[in-house]
């Protein structure tokens, strides 16, 4: 990737050209995540042409940390901004950015104890915008409470469901935010208080329900021992429901081969090797 300073929301003219169009029959299937495993699908908005831009806003200042901290790589996966009329939502980080600890062995870098929980000191937060006279201007910010798991940053990623904001909170609970205003109009916490669970992943919406993945870990020993994966769906009138994946899917593997190290073993994965998929050591 690019060596950048900072990371900027450009937005530019592409959001529609209000032309009436042919009814398309794919608009009514779903278009979130691709639309299918093999990305096919396509937007039914027309765009006009990326000729100027109509916004520059920094949501990320902790980049030159993190590019530091990749060997001059940014790794992060940021939000697609939420667009709903005159209005645009879209993720802030800030905090403080803590590096790995400092390691000359590189099959041991970001494997310490220490490692496991510093992205704690980071906030994720969803700004409210709203074009006024040209400009978009900054209406609310609503800073959740949400951490990624232990030792990856996954995506923040709210989603607009059933006229409101809905954005992913600790605990693996999600708060419904008022486009408008910024107010939380309500939460909904499906595992209590619990720490160790968290959102994995985007919210994605269908219809007013929304539906997201969460993950369960053991604390002091989050990766050696069992994670409990549950998909979660939370309905328009705050009705929630669980299912666990090991129910879900019968007869799951057992045993997971680990994950390539980026240091040992750069991307792209998975290795193949005369058309054999090389399991990580």
């Amino acid at each position: 990737m690019d060596r950048v300073s900072r990371v900027a929301l450009l937005l530019v003219a592409a959001c529609g050209d209000n032309a009436a169009r042919a009814p398309d029959p794919h608009c009514a299937d779903w278009h979130q995540w691709g639309g299918n495993a093999q990305h096919t699908g396509a937007s039914c908005a027309t765009g006009q042409p990326l000729q100027r831009m109509l916004a520059d806003i920094v949501f990320d200042p902790l980049v030159p940390d993190e590019v530091a901290d990749a060997s001059g790589d940014l790794i992060v996966h940021y939000q697609a901004p939420l667009i709903d009329g005159d209005r645009v939502f879209m993720l802030r980080k800030g905090g403080t950015f803590t590096p790995c600890v400092e390691e000359m062995d590189p099959s041991m870098r970001c494997r310490h104890p220490e490692d496991v929980y510093r992205f704690a000191s980071q906030t994720w937060s969803e700004v409210g915008y709203r074009w006024d006279g040209g400009a978009l201007v900054e209406q609310w910010t609503y800073e959740s409470t949400w951490k990624p798991p232990p030792g990856r940053e996954t995506v923040f990623h709210p989603v607009i469901a059933g006229g409101v904001v809905a954005v992913p909170i600790a605990s693996g609970g999600v708060a419904f935010v008022d486009p408008a205003s910024g107010r939380v109009v309500r939460e909904s916490r499906p595992f209590g208080s619990n720490a160790d669970t968290y959102v994995i992943g985007a919210l994605t919406a269908f219809g007013d329900s929304v539906f997201y993945n969460a993950a369960t870990f053991d604390h002091d020993m989050p990766y050696d021992k069992a994670i409990v994966a549950t998909l979660v769906e939370i309905d328009g009138d705050g009705r929630v429901r669980t299912a666990r994946y090991d129910d879900l899917v019968p007869n799951p593997p057992k045993k997971c081969y680990g994950g390539y190290d980026p240091v040992m073993t750069p991307p792209p994965w998975p290795v193949i090797v005369d058309g054999i998929v090389q399991k990580p050591p």
